[in-house]
């Protein structure tokens, strides 16, 4: 019985060698890609890892900074009972005039320090213009259209200004 006289048992060596080889291949594979998967996650988790790491070293740069205020400030003699506090809240109608002179007071100086919340400025056709379109995006409403807020508040008072200003924020003033 050779085998080359017979070749349904070299067909059948053949086969089975094929299928040894197809199943150590597919998974050799699986180890392959699950590795790969494996590195990946790794390389994420490495980054998100070193992005904590930095975030946490600023953390500690700026605490130690605030730290190191505090007793600068605590050698000087600064505390916070020693300031006054006062609120800021103006929007009206101003000229340019009014807004320079306003602008001006908002600087810092050793007695006061103001603290800027909210600045905003606009022209009296740009805030026309925003109340136009906030008037068309409004739904209808039974009754008859009542007259824009700008339009009433003209009537009360003269035109004062050409620029609409909303300012926020404090004032603070050491005392004494």
């Amino acid at each position: 019985m050779d085998i080359i006289s017979k070749p349904h048992y070299f067909s059948i060596v053949v086969a089975v060698l094929f299928i040894i080889t197809a199943y150590l291949f597919t998974t050799a594979y699986q180890r392959h890609a699950s590795n790969q998967q494996r590195a990946a996650a790794a390389a994420v988790q490495m980054r998100l890892l070193t992005l904590h790491e930095e975030e946490m070293t600023r953390r500690k740069q700026a605490s130690a900074r605030a730290r190191r205020f505090v007793a600068k400030a605590k050698t000087v003699g600064l505390s916070q009972d020693k300031w006054a506090v006062y609120g800021v809240n103006i929007q009206e109608s101003v000229t340019f005039a009014e807004l320079e002179l306003i602008l001006k007071q908002t600087v810092n100086a050793r007695a006061y320090y103001f603290k800027p919340i909210t600045l905003q400025i606009k022209s009296k056709a740009a805030a026309k213009l925003d109340d136009r379109n906030e008037s068309t995006a409004k739904p209808a409403s039974a009754g008859p259209p009542s007259p824009p807020a700008s339009a009433s508040a003209s009537a009360d008072k003269p035109d004062q200004g050409d620029l609409l200003l909303t300012l926020k924020g404090a004032f603070l003033v050491r005392t004494r």
